[in-house]
């Protein structure tokens, strides 16, 4: 089965995350630049005077199975990294073109 994953990061750590999806050979990505919004460990990031700093939106459909080994990664990567936003997610793809 695929899934979609989403990943949300702060731009500090958005190279970082090319590199680990790129260990895994996720090589087919759409990568959103300039995101805004708000987490509970980062507090809102708006790009501007008052709240500096975006995020970045990666979306990815893989297999299951390697979903499973980037989100253990990205876990790994965000515990090490308690400063930055992070946040990642999958969802079931029932049907491509």
């Amino acid at each position: 089965m695929k899934k979609q994953l989403i990943i949300i990061c702060d731009v500090s750590g958005s190279d970082d995350i090319n590199e680990l999806l790129l260990s895994h050979k996720v090589d087919e990505f759409t990568r959103f630049e300039q995101c805004s919004g708000q987490g509970h460990r980062t507090g809102p990031r708006t790009n501007d005077h008052i709240w500096p700093g975006y995020n970045v939106m990666y979306v990815t459909v893989i297999d299951e199975a390697l979903a499973v080994e980037v989100m253990n990664d990205l876990r790994v990567y965000r515990d090490a990294n308690p400063n930055m936003g992070i946040y990642a997610y999958t969802t079931p793809v029932e049907l491509t073109i």
